[in-house]
């Protein structure tokens, strides 16, 4: 009787082929962690200024040292430890020492005493670090809870009290009517909102009944 002998054959391993996905990996590897290096380097100088902590998608270098960030937001909290979020299409100037950050399309979301939030937005802004306050300028849009909505020229928001305030023209509208004045101020305690130097409320039919009801329905003037 004839015998069959078989043999089992072992692939040979091919050393090249494991270093080449070693390499592959790396090629995608070590440029990631050089993106994060940069950034790093890039916002070091600022994370460690005490100024608060700004996410972004992107990084940037602007150059004499000065970085950027696109898409950033800053989130953190006034004196009543209520928190308020600042968000910015781009921010620069990090890193810049004690001078205040400049933000394109900024906007502040805070919240108030009594639970109310109010909105504010513009094209420009400027943080000044040394009074923890947002300086906005160029089509000043704020947004209160309450039904109220304002544009103004400029406007500042107190991220330390929660308040933000006009000393330019303002005009808008409210759950009684419309209203025009020289500037405005919305308290922290969100019950309120002042209208300061001659101020215009026109009275739209339908809230007649409700002209002197709880604030902050109620327009008033200094």
């Amino acid at each position: 009787m004839a015998h069959l002998l078989a043999s089992v054959v072992h692939p040979v391993e091919r050393p090249w082929a494991c270093r080449s996905t070693v390499i592959g990996g790396l090629k995608i590897l070590l440029p990631a962690i050089a993106v994060m290096l940069m950034a790093a380097v890039l916002l070091w100088p600022y994370l460690v200024s005490g100024l608060g902590q700004w996410d972004a998608t992107s990084a940037g270098e602007l150059g004499h040292g000065e970085a950027s960030l696109t898409k950033a937001r800053y989130v953190g909290a006034d004196g009543e430890d209520r928190p308020f979020q600042i968000t910015a299409t781009t921010v620069h100037n990090l890193g810049a020492g004690d001078a205040n950050v400049l933000l394109e399309s900024p906007e502040a979301d805070m919240l108030l005493g009594n639970g109310s939030w109010v909105l504010v937005r513009a094209n420009q802004g400027e943080y000044v670090v040394d009074r923890k306050a947002l300086k906005l300028s160029g089509m000043v849009k704020l947004f209160h809870d309450g039904g109220y909505e304002f544009e103004s020229s400029e406007a500042e928001v107190d991220l330390i009290d929660s308040t933000v305030s006009g000393a330019r023209p303002v005009t808008g509208q409210g759950p009684v009517g419309e209203v025009t004045a020289e500037g405005f101020r919305v308290g922290d305690d969100g019950d309120s909102v002042h209208f300061t130097g001659q101020a215009r409320l026109v009275i739209f039919p339908s809230a007649l009944g409700r002209v002197g009801a709880a604030a902050p329905s109620e327009a008033e003037t200094r």
